[in-house]
């Protein structure tokens, strides 16, 4: 009977000590992030938890430190890409010769430009802007 009650408890102190580890680990990944974006670790603590947002030069950093981009750090997977018909036109226009390629992107820049415009027109005009398809 006491093997058992004696076995429980070092499973109990394992379990301690295993939150133990992990909780220094957090504190030193934070510090890590604090010393390489140069941001001070209770402000990381702050944006960690929900009570501060970062200002733009703060994301730079953490990005920079985090060796990914702003957009992982602000957006969900897939908010940011376009739906799957357009990017196999993007694929195809990306395996064009690079003078393909160009004027691929002269036809898009000036399809954007048309639709920001008339989506300016309209909003000076006080009509709705519409997404068409």
């Amino acid at each position: 009977m006491d093997a058992v009650v004696g076995a429980g408890d070092r499973r109990g102190d394992v379990g301690q000590l295993a939150a133990r580890v992990v909780a220094e680990y957090v504190v030193l990944q934070r510090l890590g992030l604090a010393d390489a974006s140069g941001i001070h670790v209770q402000q990381i603590k702050r944006y960690e938890a929900g009570s501060a947002q970062p200002t733009a030069e703060a994301l730079k950093k953490l990005a920079l430190a985090l060796h990914v981009s702003t957009d992982f750090l602000l957006f969900e997977e897939g908010e940011r890409e376009p739906d799957d018909d357009m990017k196999l036109r993007f694929e195809a226009i990306a395996a064009m010769r690079p003078e393909e390629q160009e004027v691929a992107k002269a036809v898009l820049d000036a399809i954007i430009v048309k639709s920001q415009v008339a989506g300016a027109l309209a909003r000076v005009n006080g009509q709705p802007a519409t997404k068409e398809k």
